[in-house]
């Protein structure tokens, strides 16, 4: 059974500060128990701390038991790892550890490494119990919500610690010591881009790039979470100059996946790449005949999914080239525009859509198979369709033969399925699906959330609100596509749950206030038993919720 005994932070903030910095455990290490020569010391093998601004001290008091219950006699000495030096240093020689981690030091690193030698004078036994201190990033594998409070947009956020939950809906505000300006227009997150941060030419930690605009554009841009949402990088130096005017924070779609963010304004389509967080236009390559706007998008693994309501198709976003650092001036396009294979066994002509249709949604779907060749790129996408006569339909789509003209990928339009729309489906209705769930899209109705299976046409309800007049104003699973490191989003060790099965939604109350609902599923798409957190969470205190985003 694992230990936890005890292990404090003192902060050189504030107390408040001090829940956010709260240890937990590496679930997935085992606690090492030495019970030897009389003497049992049991420590778990590893904790994780959030790093703090400032410098503060992480406490570690290892449980430790003799025979005859007197350890007055015993001495204690810890070992720091010296990985430059190749050595171990002493820096304690008392039972519990403080332990001082100053960001700004030279020395600082995101992990340390430790012994407790605990020796016995009169046996002379000695037992040794490793354990390591891992520093989580600020804002890690939690929910950034941007609302709108006291007539200025607001960066929330809810974090995970030790199994405590913590709310703070002004993070922004707390970090910065001064508050956005301007309106909420939009926030769009790429999950865990590790390989960026090598050519971006900057200094920079973040784990996941966070773009947010409001209606000032002097405080949007690029925000860096290990740098307490600090803009880094402003959107007029994240666009060229020439086609900055396409771009509309308050109308565009984005879309992330591990090949970029993929935004979708005014009818055109931009694209970044995981070498560099700057955007630029695709072009329509010479093979798309006709003027287009393009006004759904969805991102996969190696491209992307768009609908032309103008042309009436779908199209292929092919993600041609990189491009490294900041800023940009010789890159002249984000990749094309294409037409999209029909080959023979194709579901229907993704070229040429009935016009009394309107395509409302693209979303990733269900990866379809783990097996190689191209096990990374089996992934699906599906798009909602309103159909006259009160029907609907989902195209359903796969990512590998849409780059891949061998006969093994299949064709890229894999079905089309039509059923009854369900009741109160509307060209605006939150959707949202997962690679975790087959022919499965999640959507909202007023205060209701529902799955649909749509060979079926069958909805079931997964979740309503406490307030019946409460309106859901977006869906977002916690992670609804492939990313560079999906694994990480899918372990149990600091969460418990998979962030794979975990489904967010924005619900507006009756007086105009904001809540975060977050709901842990199972494998069949219900609201799952309670784990490390509880399967349901309603966390309070947000304005009018504009969009969020698991980070």
């Amino acid at each position: 059974m694992k230990t936890f005994k005890h292990i404090t932070y003192i902060s050189a903030v504030v107390i408040a500060t001090t829940a956010l910095s709260a240890c937990y455990e590496d679930k997935g290490n085992y606690v090492y128990d030495e019970s030897i020569h009389d003497i049992s010391v049991t420590m778990p093998s590893s904790f994780v701390v959030k790093l703090q601004k400032n410098k503060f001290t992480c406490q570690i008091t290892p449980d430790v038991k003799t025979f005859d219950g007197n350890d007055a006699q015993l001495q204690y000495v810890w070992l720091l790892n010296n990985e430059k030096m190749g050595s171990f240093d002493t820096i304690a020689t008392t039972k519990t550890l403080d332990f001082e981690i100053d960001p700004q030091s030279k020395d600082f690193a995101y992990e340390y490494k430790f012994r407790l030698y605990v020796t016995d004078p009169a046996t002379q036994g000695v037992t040794m119990v490793p354990t390591a201190l891992q520093l989580a990033k600020p804002y890690s594998y939690s929910w950034l919500v941007l609302h709108e409070t006291d007539g200025h947009a607001e960066l929330g956020s809810v974090d995970y610690s030790n199994g405590h939950i913590l709310v703070t809906p002004d993070a922004y505000t707390q970090e910065q010591g001064k508050s956005f300006t301007g309106k909420p227009l939009s926030l769009s997150v790429a999950k865990n881009y590790i390989s960026a941060n090598t050519y971006w030419g900057f200094p920079s930690k973040m784990v996941s790039e966070i773009y947010v605009a409001t209606d000032n554009a002097g405080e949007s841009g690029l925000l860096d979470q290990v740098q307490y949402l600090s803009v880094i990088i402003p959107w007029q130096y994240l666009v060229m100059p020439e086609q900055m005017p396409d771009l509309d924070h308050a109308s565009m779609q984005a879309a992330s996946g591990a090949a970029g963010t993929v935004i979708a304004s005014k009818g055109k389509v931009f694209r970044n790449c995981d070498y560099s967080p700057c955007f630029f236009r695709l072009n329509p390559s010479t093979q798309l005949v006709g003027d287009y706007y393009i006004d759904q998008i969805v991102s996969g693994p190696n491209c992307g999914l768009g609908y032309d309501s103008k042309g009436h198709r779908f199209v292929l976003l092919e993600y041609t080239g990189n491009w490294y650092s900041v800023p940009q001036t010789s890159v002249k396009s984000g990749g094309e525009i294409s037409p999209i294979r029909s080959p023979e066994g194709t579901a229907a002509n993704p070229n040429a859509i009935p016009a009394d249709e309107q395509v409302i949604r693209l979303m990733n779907g269900y990866r379809y198979s783990l097996a190689n060749p191209a096990a990374w790129l089996k992934y699906s996408a599906y798009a909602y369709a309103l159909c006259p006569d009160n029907k609907s339909k989902v195209y359903a789509f796969h990512y590998w033969p849409l780059t891949s003209a061998a006969t093994v990928a299949g064709a890229p339009l894999d079905g089309v399925y039509q059923f009854t729309t369900p009741q109160g489906v509307t060209a605006s209705t939150p959707m949202c699906s997962s690679f975790e769930y087959n022919n499965i899209i999640f959507y909202a109705v007023g205060p209701t959330i529902l799955k649909l299976d749509f060979v079926t046409g069958k909805s079931t309800v997964v979740y309503t609100c406490e307030d019946p007049a409460a309106q859901i104003t977006q869906l977002h699973m916690a992670v609804e596509s492939y990313t560079e490191n999906d694994t990480k989003f899918n372990n149990y060790a600091a969460y418990g749950h998979p962030y794979s099965q975990c489904l967010g939604a924005a619900v507006q109350t009756a007086d105009g206030k904001g809540q975060l609902v977050v709901l842990q599923l199972n494998g069949a798409g219900n609201v799952d038993a309670d784990h490390t957190y509880p399967s349901v969470q309603i966390h309070k205190g947000f304005g009018k919720i504009k969009d969020f985003s698991l980070i």
